[in-house]
Formats: C-alpha cells, structure tokens, sequence
C-alpha cells in the first residue's frame, strides 16, 4: 500500500498575478487623452509595452498576451506590442468596518492549534519538507498524482499542472480526486471559507501611450478575451458571462466548483502594510511545526508583529 500523508499548505481561489500596461511612442512625450492616436483619425498608435509577472516555467500568461498581442495589432496596425515577463516567486485578518488590523484573536490560535494537531503526530510532512522552495511542486506534480497524498488544501488552479499542456500531464485527476470546501470553525455564516486574491490589468500614471494600453486592456477584458484566459489558466472568472459560459463550465470539472465558492470568499487586504503581514502569517505557522513555539506563543509573535508595522491605534481585537 502506498503511503499517503496529509498535508496543510496555501488555500485560496486564484493566483495572485500582477500586470501594468504602459505605453511608450516616439512621436508623443507627454501622457493625455491624445497620446498615442491620430488626432483626426483617432487610430491608434505607438509601442504598448506590457509587464506581467510569471510563475515558475508556466508559459500560460506569455502565450494567451502574445496571441491577443497578435490580435490587437492586426486591428492596429499602427501600434505595437512589447511583452516584458518578469519570473516572481511562489513564495480575515483585516476588519473594513473598523479599518484595523485583527490581533490576540482566539481564532488565529485555534487556527495555529490545528497545525499542532497535524504535525505533532506526524500526520503532516516534515518542517524540511513542507519549507523547502520546491514543495508546491512536489505536491501538485508528484505526490498526488503518484496518490501518495490523501488531503492538500490548494487553489484553484492546482489541475492547471495536469492538463495536456501542464508540467505533469494526469489524465485521470478528476477521477481521482474530489473537492471539498473548507468549512468554517462552527458553521458560521455561510459554512465556507476560502481566500482570494487577485491581479489587475493598470495603466501607470505617467504613461506616454495611455491610449493605446487602454485599448489592449479593452481587447484583454472582453468577453472573448476574458473566456480564454480562464479556461487556460484556469482560472476564476470576473465577469458573470464568462463564469456561465457553457464552455467554461465544461473545459474543466473543478471550474463550477470553484466559482461557486466566489460568494463566500474574503479578498486578501490591498494595502501596502500586508505585504509584512503576510510573512508573519507563514512565520506563525512555521515556528508551531517547527515546534520553536506552541500555539499561544506564536500568536503573540504575530501579534507583536502587526503592532509594530502598523501600529497601536490600527489594531483591535475580536
């Protein structure tokens, strides 16, 4: 019999990929309404330069902007597109009501005792295994298509390594493997929590062909364009035609799943302080497995943490 462990790591709905849109022309040296367009024609013009982030050796995100890429230009044909990828890392704890940040939550530490309860008695991987840089990779592309894995809390875009196109094509993953969403700690509110985050399409501020970014960035989020990227990438749509989508629906078995779990989701805070918030929440976690610090103690690590970056008067408790 194989050996199968469980395992707690990342959950959530959809990666988190960043993308600007900027442009840049010869003619034009200052940003307006009028950059990068004929003045009596309105056509567009000029280099839209396109930086987007890329995960690991995935050439999902290039290939779907390189195609459309294609498409905006032989609609304008005088303009340009330049991609520039740049490789990033795979490396409810924000109140809107009272815009402060949670501390001394009896939850976080009922959370960290749940980490306890699966690493004490080895039913998890061991602290080298679960911190190495390549364990997302080795859980999704090993270990449980070799079924040597009963339980991963993931995202969305796990089965994205399966597909024909994926880095450890599995033919029979929806066959083996079912979806359960995560509950909440009593049956509060909905009884599902999941975590989302996010990316955006932008334009900067200062952009010297504004014009004609926003009209890529119209191409990008059409429908036609929206439908492809997610089926793809796998990922969560944004628009609702695009989530009921008969071909949607079906390109793959998770994706009525998922989008379901949209209503009961909690977005990742879009401040500049969660950026070090962040890291505290996967040191926490850490110093329980690890068994540096019980439960209690890693709690008030991150609470000692939050107070320091944010400060006294951001924080409340619950």
């Amino acid at each position: 019999m194989r050996r199968r462990e469980f395992i707690l790591t990342a959950a959530g709905l959809g990666a988190a990929v960043g993308l600007a849109a900027c442009g840049k022309s010869g003619s034009s040296t200052t940003p307006g309404a009028s950059a990068g367009a004929s003045a009596s024609s309105g056509e567009v013009t000029g280099e839209v330069k396109v930086t987007f982030q890329q995960f690991g050796n995935s050439k999902v995100q290039a290939n779907f902007l390189n195609g459309w890429a294609k498409k905006f230009t032989a609609a304008h044909p005088q303009a340009t597109v330049k991609l520039q990828p740049i490789t990033a890392s795979e490396n409810d704890y924000y109140t809107k009501q009272s815009q402060k940040w949670v501390v001394d939550s009896k939850a976080f530490t009922d959370a960290l005792t749940a980490y306890e309860q699966v690493w004490n008695p080895g039913l998890g991987p061991t602290p080298q295994q679960a911190l190495a840089p390549t364990w997302t990779n080795t859980v999704a592309q090993e270990l449980l298509p070799q079924q040597k894995l009963a339980i991963d809390l993931d995202g969305s875009w796990l089965s994205n390594n399966w597909l024909d196109s994926g880095a450890a094509p599995w033919p029979e993953w929806h066959t083996t493997l079912g979806n359960a969403y995560m509950p909440t700690q009593n049956g509060e509110g909905s009884g599902k929590v999941t975590m989302s985050g996010g990316w955006t399409w932008a334009i900067p501020k200062n952009a010297q062909n504004a014009n004609a970014a926003w009209e890529f960035i119209k191409m990008l989020t059409s429908k036609e364009g929206e439908l492809e990227y997610d089926i793809k990438n796998v990922q969560i749509p944004v628009r609702t035609d695009v989530a009921k989508d008969p071909s949607y629906l079906k390109a793959n078995p998770t994706n009525p799943f998922f989008s379901d779990l949209v209503e009961s989701t909690i977005y990742r805070p879009a401040y500049p302080a969660y950026a070090k918030i962040s890291l505290l929440l996967q040191q926490a976690p850490e110093k329980v497995i690890t068994k540096t610090a019980t439960p209690e103690a890693a709690a008030k690590f991150y609470t000692d943490g939050v107070t320091q970056i944010v400060g006294q008067d951001k924080t409340t408790t619950i």
